[in-house]
Parts: C-alpha cells; sequence; structure tokens
C-alpha cells in the first residue's frame, strides 16, 4: 500500500557486457548513471545523495569506491558505500527519503567479471581457516546446494533433469527477447557436478542505476514506488546453514511483503538473483512461489518468475540485485521491451542475496499507481 513520503523510483538504467576494452570501469559507472538521469529527467546537481554497491576484491582495488565513486556521482556529495549487494543500497537509499534526510538520491552497483574470475575472488568471502582451505567458492556452493535439493527431494531423476531443462529454456528464450541483456560470450568456468554449463549465469560487467525520489503525490501517469522493504541473515559458517533452502530469503520477502500490506497472490512480477537456475529455483521455493521440490517447473511455466531472463541475461555481483529491481520497475513501468508482462502488472517483488558467501538477503516490494 502506498503512503505520503514513500520512496518512488524517477529513472533506471541497466548495462550489461563483456570485457569492453573500450571503457574503464570508471566510464563504464559513468555512462550507466548518465542514462538512468536522463531517464529521470535531472542532471546530477539536482541529486542530494549517492549510495553506491561494490565490493573492493571484485573490482580489484583498495577502496574502490576512490576511483569509482566519482563516475557514479559522489564526489563532493553525501556517499555511502556498501559492500553488500545493490539490493541493500537501494533500501538504504530508500530509508534516507523516507526518513526525510534526502529527497533524491542515486543509487548505483557494479561489477566486472572481465577484470577478475569470479569465482576465485568470491573464495575470499569465506572463513580462512574453516572453509578457504576446502577451496570453496560460490559456485561450488551453487554444486552444494544443487546436491542438496537433490537429496532433499528425491524423485525420478528423468523428471528433475526434464524441469529443469525446460526452467534453462525458459530462461534463455526470454534473455534473448530482453533487450537489455549481454548478447557477447563470456567466460567458460568450471561446472561442477551436478551443475552443466547451461545452467550458469552469463557472467559480465554489470552496472545498474537507480534514481530515487519523495513521492509526495501521484503523478500525472503514477508513480513505482517502493512500499516494503526486509532483510534477513544467516550464519556466517557455511556449515550451520540450509543448503537446500534459502531461510533468510524466506525471512527478507515475508518481512517486505507484511510492510506492504500484500501477499503472495497479490505479486505480479518477482525478479530473484541466482548464480545458476538451481539458486533461483531455491529462491522461487524458498520465498513460497513454488512447492517444494516444484522450482524448475515453476520457473519454466509461471511467466511472473524472472521474465528478464534472471542471470542469463547477465550478471555480476555486487550489481545483482539492483539489476532485478531495475528490470522489475521497468516492467511495472510498462518499459520492459520485448519481456514486458502481458496486463500491465502492479505489485513486484524483488529477492536478492549477499555479494559474496550469500550470508545475507534483501526484499523489496514496488508498486505502480495507476
Amino acid at each position: 500500500m502506498s503512503r505520503e513520503g514513500a520512496a518512488a523510483v524517477a529513472g533506471v538504467a541497466v548495462e550489461l557486457t563483456t570485457a569492453d576494452r573500450t571503457r574503464s570501469l570508471p566510464e563504464l559507472i559513468f555512462s550507466c548513471v548518465s542514462a538512468a538521469l536522463a531517464d529521470a529527467g535531472c542532471v546530477m546537481a539536482d541529486v542530494e545523495a549517492v549510495t553506491c554497491a561494490c565490493e573492493d576484491l571484485i573490482d580489484g582495488r583498495g577502496l574502490s569506491n576512490m576511483i569509482t565513486g566519482p563516475a557514479a556521482g559522489a564526489y563532493l556529495r553525501d556517499e555511502t558505500r556498501l559492500s553488500e549487494d545493490g539490493l541493500a543500497a537501494l533500501s538504504l537509499a530508500a530509508a534516507q527519503i523516507e526518513s526525510g534526510t534526502f529527497d533524491r538520491v542515486l543509487v548505483a552497483a557494479w561489477g566486472r567479471a572481465a577484470e577478475g574470475d569470479p569465482d576465485r575472488i568470491s573464495a575470499q568471502g569465506y572463513d580462512p581457516f574453516t572453509a578457504q582451505p576446502l577451496g570453496l567458492g560460490d559456485m561450488a556452493v551453487s554444486a552444494l546446494r544443487a546436491s542438496a535439493y537433490l537429496r532433499r527431494h528425491g524423485g525420478p531423476a528423468a523428471r528433475h533433469r526434464a524441469d529443469r531443462d525446460r526452467a534453462v529454456a525458459a530462461r534463455q528464450e526470454r534473455a534473448k527477447r530482453n533487450p537489455r541483456a549481454n548478447r557477447l560470450p563470456g567466460r567458460s568456468p568450471s561446472v561442477p557436478y551436478p551443475l552443466r554449463p547451461a545452467d550458469l549465469r552469463v557472467e559480465s560487467d554489470a552496472v545498474a542505476a537507480v534514481v530515487l525520489r519523495r513521492a509526495a503525490g501521484p503523478g500525472p501517469a503514477g508513480l513505482v514506488r517502493i512500499t516494503g522493504i526486509g532483510h534477513a541473515t544467516e550464519s556466517f559458517h557455511l556449515g550451520d546453514r540450509l543448503l537446500s533452502g534459502l531461510p533468510s530469503a524466506r525471512a527478507a520477502a515475508r518481512h517486505a511483503l507484511t510492510q506492504a500490506g500484500r501477499g503472495l497472490g497479490a505479486v505480479d512480477v518477482v525478479e530473484v538473483s541466482g548464480r545458476t537456475v538451481w539458486d533461483e529455483a531455491q529462491m522461487v521455493e524458498s520465498i513460497g512461489l513454488a512447492s517444494p521440490g516444484e522450482g524448475f517447473a515453476a520457473l519454466a511455466t509461471d511467466a511472473r518468475l524472472n521474465p528478464s531472463g534472471g542471470s542469463a541475461a547477465g550478471d555480476c555481483e555486487p550489481a545483482s540485485g539492483l539489476v532485478r529491481f531495475a528490470e522489475a520497475a521497468l516492467q511495472l513501468a510498462g518499459r520492459a521491451g520485448g519481456v514486458q508482462l502481458a496486463g500491465m502488472p502492479r505489485v513486484a517483488l524483488v529477492v536478492s542475496g549477499a555479494a559474496l558467501a550469500g550470508q545475507t538477503h534483501t526484499a523489496v516490494v514496488a508498486e505502480h499507481e495507476r
């Protein structure tokens, strides 16, 4: 339900590419932020604060935002940098607006897979004594989750393969229709069992930017407002977590929907992040949009779920959640292009995990007033 003073989406932009040697990372960020400002019909001078999501490990430099922050407009402006997923940065920006601190905030998130091996980088997010000696990285954890999923749900292996094949085909077909998707070939990382190359994301240089403003009332054509936000966390130690599910994603989604005064039945579009199709299927099940063991079938048949193509359209932490939010906002505004859902969706739910180690999850509910 909308409320006075809530944060509203003024403009969005997404840029997904692979190893663009003609532009440095700051130039990619500047290009995307400029596009978001143009989409919002404003200039950087109109923005009071900047909230960034970036990771020193992924950017390959210490205090990365000292180099990349100015490209996002943070120079001589209130700046908050999170070493977290881009959706967490969006939630902070929304809080800054709702608190009355600022009237317009720019959120930017980026990650450049072309400058390093994302899986080797992700290993640095795990405990250096109990996990790193085992060679664990996010890809290995996705494979462990997939194995735990198969053990938990059992059933005929052939049925699981058929549902997974349909889900993979559906996400690839949606990504082909998405005008913002990365169409350039990326790296081909090693794939641990039971993952397959087709299950993986398209590793990309990913930048997303969103301009938020205070919603004093409905605009001429309505506004996309943020009406609910939820956060949840799990144990840092991987061995203490439920590998066959994502309880923190479920809790974050529940909190966001409760704050928005909505149930899952009212949601018209859902965007969830995931390094692989297995992660997306488990996310869908964890938040209650599919029965246990039916996540792949839901991804294949439910048009509401990742209509953008999800990570098959391009992905790199920590931009994942902000890219997913931008896609959801475009759906609500009727501007998603070739992947636009029929019937003009009104309520969106976006859920994304932490950039490294997947310990925390953030969920955001957005609504379009027509």
